[in-house]
């Protein structure tokens, strides 16, 4: 069983399009993004290899197992055309080859799905973190799902919390959650919420949602609307989760306390 750590996928000019951390605190992407392009320098030019797979870092020493390392970490990195897909994480000793197969085919699976969806994007000149709105749903299913649980009603946890962790907080349309957002967008209690997010762009944000994916975080809407809007957006993404248009859902690193 691996235990994921943090995940990062990355473009081939080192920007940052998606990552998660598992940890209590996230790692800085750019020195993320630096450290794997030095990585890939180094086992292009020094090791004469297309790309350097895997490095392992040395766990604590334990006290109570006669000063022998626990388990580290492992870097594991694997490569596409256009996106670089780096996993941190900690594989059962005794499957580390089987785990370490199984997760770069994961990896290798969901890397040819981004270059796909995203192709256009990826070829823009002019690097937009917003032009890879719905990403997550790509990487959460196939990696995060086990992690997540569903927020029923009230059951959410403060602005405050989620804006530590913005990724932490998700939104999947329902089935029915074209035809209840069309049914419920013009009503008063809806129309309350949205005193500077025009109808008009929360008719785009649904769109978008419809027609790359079905799921979008938390951080995807604040950079959709800006961040002076962030407590509006949560306030009414909660109303639209309440009348039945998305399902949301909390990483398990967020404590519930409302």
């Amino acid at each position: 069983m691996v235990l994921l750590k943090a995940v990062y996928f990355i473009t081939d000019e080192g920007f940052n399009i998606y990552s998660q951390s598992f940890e209590s605190t996230d790692r800085d992407q750019d020195m993320v993004s630096s450290l794997i392009l030095a990585l890939q320098t180094f086992g292009k030019e020094v090791m004469s290899e297309n790309v350097l797979q895997t490095v392992g870092f040395r766990g604590a020493q334990d006290e109570d197992n006669e000063g022998k390392d626990i388990e580290g970490t492992r870097m594991i990195l694997e490569q596409g055309d256009r996106v670089n897909a780096i996993c941190f994480g900690i594989l059962d000793k005794d499957n580390t080859e089987r785990d370490e197969y199984k997760l770069r085919g994961q990896l290798r699976v969901i890397i040819k799905e981004v270059e796909g969806q995203y192709a256009e994007e990826l070829k823009d000149p002019i690097f937009r973190k917003n032009a890879f709105t719905g990403l997550e749903t790509l990487i959460n299913t196939r990696f995060f799902r086990d992690k997540m649980s569903r927020i029923y009603k009230q059951q959410y946890a403060s602005l405050n919390e989620y804006l530590k962790y913005p990724r932490s907080l998700l939104f999947e349309l329902t089935p029915r959650g074209i035809k209840t957002y069309n049914f419920y967008r013009d009503f008063p209690e809806v129309q309350q919420k949205m005193k500077i997010i025009a109808v008009e762009e929360l008719d785009g944000l649904i769109d978008d949602i419809e027609e790359r994916s079905s799921m979008i975080s938390f951080q995807d809407c604040i950079e959709r609307f800006g961040t002076d809007r962030s407590g509006e957006v949560f306030e009414l993404l909660k109303l639209l989760t309440r009348k039945g248009v998305f399902d949301a859902y909390n990483f398990e690193r967020v404590s519930i306390t409302a």
